[in-house]
């Protein structure tokens, strides 16, 4: 459930040990590949929803990913194989640009079981005042008096109190990516979104772990059937609110 509250924000100072020596090393192992001709490794990182397997432009043993998602830990990390491909430097850009993106041709499983474990739901919007008994002492008076407070947000409950027939539909979409040279150099694009992954796989071939956005619509209905409203219900853009 989410509602909408004000929350005042505490900020903690943290001061710095001074005079304690410590080395911090950010720096992984390298592998001890003695191939001459310019190649790039493949690497492997297993993941709650399958393995994924790409080809690198590094040679660590241990290669870290920094991930921006709250939904993923923090770092992903993709262990080193003895499996190379022999590349041209020009391809090395390519693979350089391309970074931790996979094929996904490679990877269908992990797209799948990411597909899978994104369902599309829906959430009801509440909008209400509520009385609330405020007891405040002074001294020797004491004075109680009724405050008028609103409760507003959403929530996943049908049965919520002070449903307004407002629904929004929680739908998500996918994108992947090519690798295009422009103006002399490589660059990623981006795909539009789409709903079948299958769509875009040919001409974008590359994805991230979490190639997908989550597309919201706010639909209207009767607030006295709202509740029995579900996301089957849902089947067009009938009831869709126009912003």
């Amino acid at each position: 459930m989410k509602e909408k509250v004000n929350v005042r924000g505490v900020y903690l100072k943290i001061l710095s040990l001074l005079a304690i020596p410590f080395i911090v090393s950010g720096c992984s192992k390298n592998s001890d590949c003695d191939l001459k001709n310019i190649h790039v490794h493949k690497y492997i990182t297993d993941t709650n929803k399958g393995r994924i397997t790409t080809f690198l432009n590094s040679e660590e043993l241990d290669h870290s990913q920094f991930n921006t998602s709250p939904n993923l830990p923090k770092h992903t990390h993709y262990s080193w194989t003895n499996e190379s491909i022999e590349v041209t430097n020009d391809d090395l850009e390519f693979y350089k640009v391309k970074g931790e993106l996979f094929k996904g041709a490679d990877n269908l499983d992990y797209l799948n079981n990411l597909i899978d474990s994104n369902k599309d739901y829906i959430e009801y919007h509440y909008d209400y005042h509520k009385r609330r008994i405020v007891t405040t002492s002074t001294g020797k008076f004491t004075q109680t008096y009724a405050v008028l407070q609103r409760h507003e947000g959403y929530t996943d409950d049908p049965t919520h109190e002070g449903l307004d027939g407002k629904i929004q539909l929680h739908h998500y979409q996918y994108y992947g990516y090519k690798i295009e040279k422009k103006d002399g150099k490589y660059v990623k694009i981006k795909s539009p979104l789409v709903d079948d992954i299958n769509e875009i796989i040919d001409e974008y071939p590359f994805f991230s772990l979490e190639c997908f956005e989550i597309i919201i619509k706010e639909y209207e209905f009767d607030k006295e059937i709202v509740s029995s409203i579900t996301i089957d219900d849902i089947v067009d853009d009938t009831f869709l609110l126009q912003k």
